[in-house]
């Protein structure tokens, strides 16, 4: 071997040793760069923000927020790592609240509320000062609507009589989606109750059948007994049972007023003359027969009745 080459093979070992030595610390810092993605919490976790139905006028609380792990190959739903803090967003209803440890947010809907879905914006500040930011929804139910639109609840009027307990039939339903005028059960979970301004009155919960007793004052009115109707869905609708209120001693010793009177055999209505019916006049043509026969009478020029 010349010398050229044995100087030639030094130096290709030479430089083999160095890029070997050197490879370690070039692909730490890429390593170190890869790793620093996932410096900050805000990078680990993914928050899972609750959800919550809600009623008007009615205090509701959504689920606490829980936490994915994006380390693992699982979805987590781990509660809030150590010293997270939750905070309302900005453009937050002034009527939520958030509890500052488990993100669980109140809200209280109001009437322009329903029938709508709420978004309350929530901000999460971990332990190393980064943050997250989402959303909490509340849907809030329309009293109004759902089932309590689709139907109309009809109640027929009920004769009563003061200091009588008078019993309604029980309501029905029409299903105003279609043309036609329904007389239907009453859908399914309905539940029955007077209203606050009902008075003298009961009513069936399960049926909707409603019981009333008149006082003196309310005869020949009719009094309406007002209805709710509650369905499933957490609608509701109103409805008047009406009672027409009859004085007790017309009941069922003479005629409801309102009803003509009749008219009493031998006279005609509206005029007082005393007119015989034709029964009474064959009775009476009848009697004078009998006694023509019984009693004969000599008349000139009458014969005798046979």
């Amino acid at each position: 071997m010349t010398i050229s080459r044995v100087r030639n093979h030094r130096a290709l070992c030479a430089a083999s040793l160095t890029l070997a030595l050197l490879a370690p610390v070039t692909a730490a810092p890429a390593a170190m760069a890869e790793e620093g993605t996932e410096t900050t919490l805000t990078g680990r976790y993914d928050p899972l923000f609750g959800e919550a139905r809600a009623k008007v006028g009615e205090a509701a609380t959504s689920a606490a927020t829980t936490f994915d792990d994006t380390t693992t190959d699982r979805l987590d739903e781990a509660p809030a790592p150590e010293r997270t803090t939750f905070t309302l967003g900005d453009g937050a209803p002034g009527n939520a609240e958030i509890n500052s440890a488990t993100g669980e947010v109140t809200y209280t809907a109001t009437h322009d509320d329903a029938g709508k879905v709420i978004e309350i914006p929530v901000v999460v500040t971990y332990s190393d000062g980064s943050t997250d930011e989402g959303t909490v929804y509340f849907v809030v139910a329309d009293p109004h609507g759902g089932t309590a639109k689709k139907y109309t609840v009809n109640y027929t009027a009920t004769h009563a009589h003061t200091g009588e307990k008078a019993v309604s039939e029980a309501p029905t339903f029409d299903d105003t989606t279609t043309e036609e005028v329904e007389t239907l059960p009453a859908p399914e979970g309905a539940v029955f109750k007077l209203s606050r301004d009902a008075r003298d009155a009961g009513i069936d919960p399960s049926t909707g059948v409603v019981t009333f007793t008149a006082r003196e004052s309310d005869a020949d009115t009719t009094v309406n007994v007002p209805v709710v109707v509650f369905y499933p869905d957490d609608s509701h609708a109103h409805a008047d049972a009406p009672f027409e209120v009859f004085h007790h001693d017309h009941g069922h010793h003479g005629d409801e007023p309102g009803d003509p009177a009749p008219t009493p055999a031998g006279s005609s209505g509206g005029t007082g003359t005393a007119l015989l019916g034709a029964g009474a006049l064959l009775a009476l043509v009848a009697g004078i027969v009998h006694f023509l026969r019984t009693h004969p009478l000599t008349v000139p020029g009458l014969p005798l009745p046979r």
